[in-house]
């Protein structure tokens, strides 16, 4: 994987317009989503939230905001928590929990957000945005976006990531002819707000003749 800020020519005006905003309007780099990441997010229906207890590993659980922004809570009952951030979700949590338990300490993350999407481009059956799940790979956006077309070249996918202060990252990255290989689940995971596009043949073609 290497930053290659010229591959921004090989892309049409539309995609390139949805890299530029992106690059101007988040910041995040990492796979998972939590506080430190976005400290602003705030809770919304259908959000899925992952509950770990240190000490009381038994009440571990994940949930899912309900429309009306209740969750239902182990051996607590409904608890209403839409716009509320992650801080005050664990502390809300912490308070409840602190009835029944003994010093919980609990950690509270964001495992799949309304908010948080992936745009899958090029050479794509059915190219737009995919919704983001924490861990989720290059191979499962793709195939998420309907797979790749018959003209797509395997071998390149050009991944744009926003890096705030710093700019838009490019990453190529080579696939394998399986696009599920198990390799590309293991080594590269995609961000909220990436760019994923995949290299036509003849783009792959004439880039390979520059080199030459």
């Amino acid at each position: 994987m290497v930053q290659n800020n010229a591959a921004y020519r090989i892309l049409p005006p539309l995609l390139l317009a949805v890299v530029l905003f992106s690059s101007c309007s988040h910041g995040l780099t990492t796979a998972g989503i939590s506080q430190q990441q976005e400290p602003q997010y705030r809770i919304r229906p259908g959000d899925i939230l992952e509950v770990r207890f240190e000490y009381y590993p038994d009440f571990n659980q994940t949930l899912i905001v309900q429309p009306d922004g209740q969750v239902s809570l182990y051996a607590v009952g409904d608890l209403d928590i839409a716009d509320l951030s992650v801080v005050e979700v664990r502390k809300t949590l912490t308070e409840k929990y602190s009835e029944i338990l003994a010093m919980p300490k609990i950690e509270v993350k964001v495992l799949e957000s309304q908010r948080f999407t992936v745009y899958v481009g090029g050479e794509i059956k059915h190219p737009g945005v995919v919704k983001f799940k924490s861990s989720l790979t290059v191979a499962q956006s793709i195939v998420l976006a309907g797979g790749l077309r018959d003209l797509a070249a395997e071998y390149r996918v050009l991944i744009f990531r926003n890096r705030g202060p710093k700019g838009v990252k490019t990453y190529e990255l080579k696939l394998k002819p399986q696009v599920s290989g198990s390799n590309l689940y293991r080594k590269f995971r995609l961000a909220p707000y990436d760019v994923l596009f995949v290299l036509r043949a003849s783009d792959e073609k004439r880039r390979m003749e520059r080199h030459i």
